[in-house]
């Protein structure tokens, strides 16, 4: 029932005028994630390179809203997000819990992994698994989850540990489902306009 109230609030606000939300990183990722929650399909989803030009897109107007990562339950605070909170003059008005299940996806077949690539953090959060079921895989940071999908498209022998929306979007298989070492793991995102 969320879900569906969502996007017709969602498709309501784009008849009177697109609201434009700036997040980090490609599409996919667990910002895009975020975004696509509190503002559902309807809204214009503008991808940023990184935190502070997620903020400087809202500071400029060249976004309504800005949805950013403060904090992580198994990682603790995102320190770029609380640089800028410092100084930013925009304001807090909402908040979204996120429950991240990483997915390890690829091409190929689990057997087939020589290389896993992902965001330094989500590697970390699925430690244990990737040593235990990939313990030759080389790992290899990216920007980001959904930025590591896109590797992992182009790499026969690769993998990535990013959500299951990354996987859809970059026409992966899922590998393994909920590999995060953590069960409980959720990151808080703030809305800021």
């Amino acid at each position: 029932l969320v879900a569906i109230y969502r996007e017709v609030l969602s498709a309501c606000r784009a008849m009177q005028r697109p609201v434009v939300v700036a997040y980090h990183g490609p599409e996919g990722s667990w910002h895009h994630s975020a975004a696509r929650q509190v503002f559902g399909s309807s809204a214009a989803l503008k991808a940023a390179p990184d935190i502070p030009a997620v903020f400087d897109a809202a500071e400029r107007e060249q976004a309504d809203y800005a949805v950013v990562a403060i904090e992580n339950s198994s990682e603790g605070q995102v320190g770029a997000t609380l640089d800028r909170l410092v100084d930013t003059p925009l304001r807090i008005c909402a908040e979204i819990f996120v429950d991240v299940h990483h997915c390890l996806v690829g091409r190929g077949e689990l057997a087939r992994v020589r290389r896993v690539y992902s965001f330094p953090l989500a590697l970390e959060q699925c430690a244990n698994w990737l040593r235990r079921n990939l313990p030759n895989a080389e790992w290899i940071e990216v920007a980001n989850t959904a930025a590591g999908a896109e590797r992992a498209s182009q790499d026969e022998e690769g993998a990535a540990v990013a959500s299951r929306e990354a996987a859809h979007i970059w026409q992966l298989s899922l590998l393994a489902e909920n590999i995060e070492d953590y069960v409980g793991n959720r990151t808080r995102f703030l809305v800021l306009g």
